[in-house]
């Protein structure tokens, strides 16, 4: 096995536990979706849907670099260059991800309950317009 073929391994490792964090948050979303008393002032809607939405970008990059270095040295017949580098660029994404990923779900918990999508003031009677109640119109005055 090539060097570059175990940092492919790597990618693909991170890659799987990021899809987990998608397809976890997209679950957790999708039952706060439904009953919006889940997880009352501890879980937060925005924060799971924005970690959902990037988790799907992130783990389909790590995903295609991993599938990169696991198939250029068959195809090649020999070591990728420069195999030292992407080793460190692996550890400054991952480093990236959890730095940035972290203290913005922890932040969100602290802060406590934000209204998710059922606390919208829709407009009754109207099955699936999605439109929001209009304020309250006060006549206007001649000046």
């Amino acid at each position: 096995m090539y060097r570059s073929q175990r940092l492919g391994l790597k990618y693909l490792t991170a890659s799987t536990v990021m899809f987990g964090a998608m397809v976890a948050f997209g679950v957790l979303s999708s039952i706060y979706y439904i009953w919006p008393g889940f997880l009352l002032n501890v879980f937060n809607f925005n924060t799971a849907k924005i970690v959902h939405i990037d988790g799907l970008v992130i783990w389909l990059l790590m995903g295609f670099l991993g599938a990169i270095y696991w198939f250029l040295p068959q195809e090649l017949d020999r070591e990728v260059e420069g195999i030292a580098l992407a080793e460190i660029l692996f550890w400054v994404f991952c480093a990236a991800v959890a730095v940035v990923g972290t203290p913005s779900v922890e932040q969100q918990a602290s802060r406590g309950h934000s209204p998710g999508p059922a606390a919208l003031n829709v407009t009754p009677g109207r099955r699936g317009s999605g439109r929001r109640r209009a304020p309250p119109c006060s006549p206007s005055r001649p000046r």
